[in-house]
């Protein structure tokens, strides 16, 4: 089945299409049903998705790392966001988009200290968020399909 778009919207298809097309993306959040909602939204675009609940156990990504990362703030319980330790998502030089439901100036903060450290920072998403910015957000970051 294809979607408006023309994206194939059975998950067979998608998976395949994903794999063929390097689109990758990695989404840490410990809200597993927000995960879930996301990586649907993804694979209808053509993403292969990788989730996990914490930086901790997200797994090695290094022969194929993501094109894009989607990382929630407090995905640890993390009490202070800014001292949450990337190093192993900065390797892979993808994107780093921040996801929470603290209010602007909190997320403003994370941002400019993760940026700071030289990390590959490309904004925030403010919880909730509705699908159409997410989707603007996966197209904006989706690669060129192989010729």
């Amino acid at each position: 089945m294809v979607d408006a778009d023309g994206l194939e919207t059975s998950s067979a298809g998608s998976a395949a299409a994903a794999s063929l097309s390097g689109n990758r993306l990695l989404v840490i959040d410990d809200n597993e049903q927000l995960a879930h909602w996301i990586e649907i939204a993804a694979r209808r675009l053509g993403y292969e998705v990788i989730t996990a609940d914490s930086i901790a156990r997200c797994p090695d990504l290094t022969d194929r790392p993501p094109n894009l990362i989607l990382l929630d703030l407090h995905h640890d319980g993390a009490a202070r966001p800014a001292a949450i330790e990337l190093p192993a998502l900065a390797r892979w030089g993808a994107p780093i988009v921040l996801i929470s439901g603290d209010d602007a100036d909190v997320l403003a903060e994370a941002e400019a200290a993760y940026r700071a450290r030289g990390w590959p920072m490309e904004g925030s998403l403010s919880k909730p968020f509705d699908l159409s910015t997410l989707r603007q957000l996966l197209l904006r970051h989706r690669a060129a399909p192989p010729l």
